[in-house]
């Protein structure tokens, strides 16, 4: 293959180390984060810092641009007082100052709010109003992209005689701006003592109907807690806990029901969790094709699935766009906890990109147990993990929060279109006075980015700029498409293409593919043992059994190397250890480091430099320098 010639000018043969790997591979970069990356720092969102900001919950559209909203709690009034909100850019930069979403709030309280996002970035944002005479009832307000108003705030459900309360609101809208919104009613008169209900509307606020149950099949179990998603097209699914005294001796189960775009059932409800018990608090998101994911928490302490274990973890289950269950369910959280730690994972949240890539997020005690099994004075942190579409977990748990004193809790998550995701939480004393809202920006969880490398979509692509582009520690292709690129694969079985400019490729530990591409490019390594690299034949081992294409240059380890280059000319160091460089063909320049190294520059006008070691060796080489 052509290659653009190497030239070691005489100044450069007589320079230091240092100067020698410098003048070739040290180059500017920019820094891209790879997939489940933190894209800067946690953030404070709310700007209001008096009393408490709690129960958060963030929408994102399919550019990346999201909403905040959250309860603003005044403890001197003994109520939860309104609910505010915060618009962001894709970039993470607040759109204007935070604002609030309920016009009516005299003698009464706002609180449980959610949001929910279009295409366009319009949104819709569904809370619960009391006050000490009438029954709660779930109120919501309409807002265009720019967070201006459309319209006034209005009330979701239907008054009734019996006085029923209606709380625990979820929203969701279509791609168009139609929505559907979820709740939960009293039944002041009757049994269950809860039922699940909701009301669809266009994407004028125009109600579609009246208030509809969705769990008709029960009529005796109390019914609490929904969540719904919706698709492109309209489709939508709920769920809810159901209490049941059938399989698991009364405690709660999780279900769901779908829906056409008119509002139609299709199938009756179905059993979500098949094997874990006390199923409580379940979180549903949906990708433009229907597909969804179902999230819960439940108690695994006298599940003979899991002996010797307690407290509660969060599971997930995959379904099609029919309904269809995908695979077993998946224990999200850590079940390693001892049957002592009650309550030891909770409060999950799921979002779902539109490929059906999808992320995880839930609350975790992280402290010893103190005096009460249920004080609230548990130091809790939010924990999450990312999966791809077909339920594989991409790279491992992370925790979210970067401050970690007392308590952070209740996170909520929401991803775009290319997978881009922000997690939201609320954290005490963090923000001067009580309770704080704070979130945190991620790079992409894995989607297409149109861009191959050795015939694989690469996960992670550079600009045409000099870029530094760091993997995973699952498996990663990495394509560094122009500039002078540095790629590092970090763990697992990845590919690294340089492509154009002169690139420094570090696979890691793994079996890894490196291509270099038409300029003179490097493979590094960096393990603490002795790698075996030949370049005339492709291979390396030591690290793994990797593959070299298109390789000009390769820097070896802290330990003895034995690196032989190609025809072409080759850049060989060898580092720390007692390495064996071999130039074969070209005009190579060998560069020992320090320890005992052995040169032999083959065909061509070789540069030998045993830089270091008091024992060096050099043979078949035009220029020798530091070799006794």
């Amino acid at each position: 293959m052509l290659r653009k010639s190497i030239n070691f000018p005489q100044s450069l043969r007589k320079t230091s180390l240092a100067l020698a790997i410098a003048a070739t591979l040290a180059l500017p970069v920019s820094v891209l984060a790879a997939p489940g990356d933190r894209v800067g720092g946690e953030f404070r969102v709310n700007t209001t810092t008096i009393q408490s900001q709690r129960n958060s919950a963030v929408a994102m559209d399919a550019d990346g641009d999201f909403v905040v909203v959250w309860d603003t709690i005044s403890f001197e009034l003994e109520r939860y007082s309104d609910i505010n909100a915060q618009r962001y850019n894709s970039a993470g930069v607040k759109q204007g100052p935070e604002f609030q979403v309920n016009t009516n709030s005299a003698n009464s309280g706002q609180f449980d709010s959610d949001v929910a996002i279009d295409s366009d970035g319009d949104f819709v944002v569904t809370w619960t109003s009391y006050d000490s005479v009438n029954p709660s009832t779930i109120r919501a307000q309409r807002f265009n992209k720019l967070g201006v108003k459309q319209g006034s705030e209005f009330q979701v459900n239907t008054p009734r005689a019996d006085n029923a309360e209606a709380f625990q609101s979820a929203v969701a809208l279509e791609a168009n701006g139609d929505f559907v919104v979820t709740w939960t009613r009293s039944n002041p008169n009757g049994s269950p003592s809860r039922l699940v209900v909701a009301r669809r509307f266009n994407n004028t606020g125009v109600a579609q109907g009246g208030e509809f149950l969705i769990d008709t099949a029960d009529t005796s179990d109390s019914q609490s807690d929904s969540d719904v998603a919706i698709d492109a097209d309209g489709d939508f699914v709920v769920t809810w806990k159901r209490q049941t005294f059938d399989n698991f001796g009364g405690a709660y189960e999780i279900f769901a029901q779908r829906y056409n775009n008119a509002g139609v059932t299709q199938g009756g409800p179905f059993l979500v969790n098949t094997t874990i018990e006390d199923g409580t608090d379940p979180t549903i998101a949906m990708d433009s094709d229907g597909d969804f994911v179902i999230a819960w928490t439940a108690g695994v302490g006298s599940n003979p699935q899991y002996p010797g274990f307690g407290g509660y973890n969060i599971f997930a289950q995959r379904f099609n766009s029919v309904g269809v269950r995908q695979g077993a369910e998946i224990p999200v959280s850590p079940i390693n906890e001892p049957t002592n730690s009650s309550l030891a994972e909770n409060e999950s949240s799921v979002a779902m990109d539109a490929d059906g890539d999808f992320v995880v997020a839930w609350t975790k005690i992280t402290s010893s147990r103190p005096t009460s099994p249920y004080s609230s004075y548990y130091d809790r942190d939010v924990f999450a993990k990312r999966y791809n579409k077909t339920g594989a977990q991409q790279g491992e748990m992370f925790r979210v929060n970067t401050t970690t004193a007392k308590q952070q809790l209740i996170p909520d998550v929401a991803l775009d279109a290319d997978g881009d995701f922000v997690v939201t939480w609320e954290s005490s004393d963090q923000d001067g006075d009580r309770y704080g809202i704070f979130a945190q920006r991620y790079a992409g969880a894995g989607v297409s980015t149109g861009v191959t490398c050795n015939g694989l979509a690469a996960t992670l692509v550079g600009t045409s700029g000099n870029d530094n582009l760091i993997g995973t520690s699952g498996d990663d292709v990495i394509a560094g498409l122009g500039g002078n690129d540095i790629l590092i694969g970090l763990n697992g079985n990845d590919t690294l293409c340089g492509n154009s400019g002169v690139d420094r490729l570090l696979g890691g530990l793994g079996n890894d593919i490196l291509i270099g591409g038409a300029d003179s490019d490097t493979a590094v390594f960096g393990g603490s043992a002795g790698v075996f690299v030949d370049l005339s034949t492709g291979i390396a081992r030591g690290e793994g059994n990797d593959t070299l294409r298109e390789i000009g240059n390769v820097t070896g380890t802290g330990a003895a190397d034995n690196i032989t280059g190609n025809g072409q000319q080759n850049l060989l160091i060898g580092g720390q250890g007692n390495d064996i460089l071999n130039g074969l063909g070209g005009d190579d320049f060998l560069l020992g480091g320090s320890a005992n190294d052995t040169l032999n520059g083959g065909a061509g006008t070789d540069i030998c430099n045993g830089q270091d070691g008091s024992a060096d060796t050099a043979s078949s080489c035009e220029t020798v320098q530091n070799v006794p």
